[in-house]
């Protein structure tokens, strides 16, 4: 009897003991993870970080960029001219800045300013006097861009794209700039902005009025600047 109950108490451990092991299995199992499961829970997509893309400054670069090399061809500039009547009117000059406003050339200037008007007319296109080093320049340089102010009708003056030495300048962006002095302090601006490159463009720039006079406006309008590459 004794050995018996030994032997079933031993059996009854045994089974605990079993027991006991499943329990902590089925435990262990519902904590653990499989590796697969994390890493694609833990992973995010490529497509949804995004690939390197083009930016705005790169495609601005790329429609922008300007072939290398001299411009060939011809710009020409032109607009329709009343001539007025009275003093302190009928100045205006015609040049030209690179993209960063320096003066290139002069295409054109009247000559009651360019021959020394600036020096006691102080509104007589200030602003080409200034930009040209009028000042400073001698008298064959004068004569060479400067001409009487012209009747009035359609004007039109070229630009061979050389600088103010007559070197060719680069291919590239350029303000073409018209300044005109109505009447005395009264003035009116034009700037064209051209690419000077492989395509041709023509492009109709705004006035831009300085002063309050309302009366000579009309003394330059339509104004039109053309390019035309060489081909």
């Amino acid at each position: 009897m004794e050995q018996a109950k030994a032997k079933a108490l031993a059996f009854l451990f045994i089974l605990i003991l079993l027991s006991g092991c499943d329990r902590g299995t089925d435990a262990n199992s519902s904590q653990s993870f499989p590796s697969e499961t994390i890493s694609e829970s833990s992973s995010i997509p490529l497509d949804d970080l995004g690939q390197p893309e083009e930016t705005a400054g790169d495609a601005i670069n790329d429609e922008t960029a300007q072939p290398e090399g001299d411009a060939r061809g011809a710009l020409e500039i032109s607009f329709k001219y009343e001539r007025q009547s009275g003093s302190g009117s009928n100045q205006f000059a015609v040049w030209v800045e690179d993209s960063e406003g320096n003066y290139i050339k002069t295409i054109f200037a009247t000559s009651f300013t360019a021959t020394g008007g600036w020096s006691y007319r102080e509104n007589s296109i200030p602003i080409w006097v200034e930009a040209s080093d009028l000042k400073s320049r001698g008298e064959a340089w004068i004569d060479a861009v400067s001409s009487a102010t012209p009747a009035s009708g359609d004007l039109a003056f070229t630009w061979d794209l050389s600088d103010d030495e007559g070197h060719p300048v680069s291919a590239g962006v350029y303000y073409i700039r018209l300044e005109a002095t109505l009447r005395q302090e009264d003035r009116v601006s034009y700037t064209a902005l051209i690419a000077l490159g492989s395509d041709a463009q023509e492009t109709q720039p705004q006035a831009e009025y300085i002063g309050d006079g309302q009366g000579e406006r009309h003394m330059i309008g339509n104004v039109s600047v053309k390019y035309t590459p060489q081909r």
